[in-house]
């Protein structure tokens, strides 16, 4: 009885012996170093729209798929594409100005390198950079609105100005803000025209309305 416990026992401990060994010689054989970083280590005023490049050992783009991963603080998201032994990094937005960045790179959860570097201030970025970031803002700006405009179709009837009062949206406060012109001994008529018309525009009721009157 006893040899046939001892069977199926040892053949369990000789499979994980397999798979402990292959898995380290794995690690081993598909080691990868870093040769060279750009920025180098410490940098400083670099471009806000930088291209990052890692330059390997690995001359197989599969094994640097597979086993590289790197990640920034503060983090923002990009593309990486690869090519023989390098990786290349392009930011999806402009990084932040006169921020410090921490780039880390992993090989098989690994950490294989760690360096920084830093982006230009303001008063440094060149005019090609400044075009290049406020048409992004002003593009960035754009794309706000129209989401805006989406869900609250509503938006794009104000402002509304009359002779006798004027409506806006303030959306710090989420309520419509309704500025009296003029004044009267009675409001009461004047305020549920403005209820009225804004209820016809299809404002959801949980959207008040803030009423100012003249001084």
């Amino acid at each position: 009885m006893k040899k046939k416990i001892y069977i199926p026992v040892l053949i369990v401990i000789f499979i994980l012996l397999i798979a402990i060994g292959a898995y380290f010689l794995t690690r081993k054989t598909s080691n990868i170093k870093i040769i060279a970083i750009n920025p180098i280590n410490l940098s400083e005023q670099i471009s806000i729209f930088p291209t990052i490049s890692i330059e390997t050992s690995s001359t197989t783009g599969v094994d640097i798929e597979k086993q590289v991963k790197v990640e920034f603080e503060p983090e923002f998201e990009f593309q990486k594409s690869i090519n023989g032994s390098i990786i290349s990094i392009t930011p999806n937005e402009p990084l932040q100005v006169g921020t410090q960045y921490k780039m880390i790179v992993f090989n098989n959860d690994i950490k294989i390198s760690e360096s920084s570097f830093k982006t230009s201030t303001s008063s440094q970025l060149t005019p090609d950079e400044q075009a290049k970031l406020q048409t992004f803002l002003d593009l960035q700006y754009s794309q706000s609105i129209d989401q805006e405009y989406l869900q609250k179709p509503w938006l794009r009837s104000f402002p509304i100005d009359t002779p006798q009062y004027v409506l806006v949206y303030d959306s710090e406060i989420n309520k419509i803000r309704a500025r009296i012109k003029t004044k009267a001994t009675n409001y009461d008529v004047l305020q549920k025209e403005i209820q009225n018309k804004v209820k016809a525009l299809n404002v959801p009721d949980t959207i008040g309305i803030q009423f100012i009157f003249p001084n």
